[in-house]
C-alpha cells in the first residue's frame, strides 16, 4: 500500500511540474496532477495485489501453449 502511495505521489508531482513547465494554470496543473496521481496509485495497488495471479496465469499460458493442435484442420467445402 505504501509503495502504491509513493508511486502516486511521484507521478502527481511529475505531472504538476510538467504542466507548469508548459504554462498551464494552477488549477489545470493541480487537476491533471490529482487525476494522474490517483489513477497511477490505483494501478500500482492492483498490480501489487494481483501479481501472484498474473504470475500463475503467465506460467499456465506458457505451459499450455505447447499442447494440442495449433489450428483447425481443413473443412469440407
Amino acid at each position: 500500500m505504501l509503495l502504491a502511495l509513493l508511486i502516486g505521489c511521484g507521478t502527481a508531482g511529475a505531472t504538476y511540474a510538467y504542466s507548469k513547465q508548459h504554462q498551464a494554470t494552477n488549477g489545470a496543473a493541480a487537476g491533471a496532477a490529482a487525476l494522474t496521481g490517483v489513477s497511477s496509485a490505483a494501478v500500482a495497488y492492483a498490480a501489487l495485489v494481483f501479481w501472484p495471479l498474473v504470475l500463475l496465469g503467465g506460467v499456465g499460458y506458457l505451459w499450455m501453449r505447447g499442447s494440442g493442435p495449433k489450428a483447425l484442420g481443413p473443412g469440407r467445402g
